[in-house]
């Protein structure tokens, strides 16, 4: 798999900089009118970030989650408490600014070097599926400037919820079909986009196809991180 030149942000720097213009529109909006929290209403200091409330309430990690294994990744926080609870909510109403602020904290704890990827939501089959990867997708896009694309057809598999890590696998080999690309992104690099990362095994799946055909996908974003099943769960609040 290819290494990603994305690195934790310190401060960025001129080449892993976002877009300025629309960072003085948003100073410009805050200096106007007092913010509010995108996900609760409540008083906040930046209206594009949760409150402090939130932010203890999801108990999302300072440092952003990621790691190599099984793919390279990166995660807003654990799939756990209230955070499960919030993504569980919006698999049947997705809240915009929920989605957006946990965009904006993965992304803040990005930058990047040359090009832009792209982002791929990972598709599902279900004509009425999981709406999350692609919500998520749209709200990454939305903040980064980064395009969206669609290069994928999942094609249809038994549910997989009961089902362990080696089960998973199975059950998703060939899962997934190559769809036309557009002309002058083939190479590009691929950051798939999921809901929930737990074994893995369904971003595999998805990068295969597109790995054969020689465009590199350098990892995974993701809304959440499954703890390690011998993990102790902290209490919040």
């Amino acid at each position: 798999m290819p290494i990603l030149p994305l690195v934790m942000a310190g401060n960025p720097s001129s080449t892993g900089s976002r877009w300025p213009l629309a960072q003085l529109l948003r100073l410009g909006q805050d200096l106007i009118t007092l913010p509010t929290c995108p996900c609760c209403g409540g008083a906040a200091t930046d209206r594009h970030r949760p409150c402090g409330d939130c932010l203890k309430r999801w108990a999302w990690p300072e440092a952003l989650l990621h790691g190599s294994e099984p793919m390279r990744f990166w995660a807003v926080g654990l799939y756990q408490q209230s955070w499960r609870s919030q993504l569980l909510a919006c698999r049947q109403n997705p809240l915009p600014g929920v989605l957006h602020c946990a965009a904006e904290h993965l992304l803040t704890g990005l930058c990047w070097e040359g090009n832009p990827p792209v982002l791929m939501p990972i598709p599902g089959w279900k004509r009425r599926g999981n709406p999350l990867p692609e919500a998520f997708s749209l709200s990454l896009s939305q903040c980064s400037g980064w395009p969206q694309v669609q290069w994928l057809k999942k094609q249809p598999r038994p549910g997989q919820h009961h089902l362990g890590a080696s089960g998973r696998r199975r059950n998703l080999q060939d899962a997934f079909r190559l769809l036309a690309v557009a002309q002058g992104q083939q190479g590009r690099l691929v950051l798939l986009v999921d809901d929930i990362l737990t074994t893995g095994s369904t971003a595999l799946a998805a990068a295969a196809p597109l790995e054969a055909a020689n465009i590199p996908v350098a990892g995974l974003l993701c809304l959440a991180r499954t703890p390690p099943k011998h993990a102790r769960v902290p209490r919040v609040g």
